[in-house]
């Protein structure tokens, strides 16, 4: 009885360990991606998510001293809207992001993007801002 026990312990601590991955799930790192690109701002910490395209337009932006200049409208909350399988590799998220100007009423923008595993991680390999007029990042 005792040796049933114990090897259904050690069934299940195995399982468990297999079933266990400590690299961020795609849903993760776009929410990260998301959070630095939008909320934050810190573009050089999305750029450590992103690659191919997505992480040239992020050196462009952060090239262009323009696009880096705060916003009038900050941006105060997202609501995922989007979360699509694309292959074994690839997935595509989209969210609703609100911005509230000081004072003034809130719009709706859409963040759209598309991740890619690379050499094991999940990466950012486009993404795309379409925000309400004046909420321009």
């Amino acid at each position: 009885m005792n040796r049933h026990i114990s090897l259904t312990l050690v069934i299940g601590v195995v399982l468990t360990l297999v079933g266990c991955d400590a690299r961020p799930m795609p849903n993760a790192t776009a929410i990260s991606f998301l959070e630095w690109y939008v909320f934050a701002r810190d573009l050089p910490k999305a750029a450590e998510l992103a690659a191919g395209d997505a992480r040239a337009k992020l050196q462009t932006e952060m090239n262009d001293a323009s696009k880096t200049a705060a916003s009038s409208r900050a941006p105060v909350s997202r609501t995922e809207t989007e979360a699509t399988r694309l292959g074994d590799a690839r997935y595509r998220y989209a969210y609703d992001v609100e911005f509230r100007p000081k004072g003034g009423e809130t719009t709706t923008g859409r963040f759209s993007m598309a991740l890619e595993r690379i050499d094991g991680e999940w990466k950012v390999v486009e993404f795309d801002l379409v925000a309400p007029e004046d909420a321009s990042l």
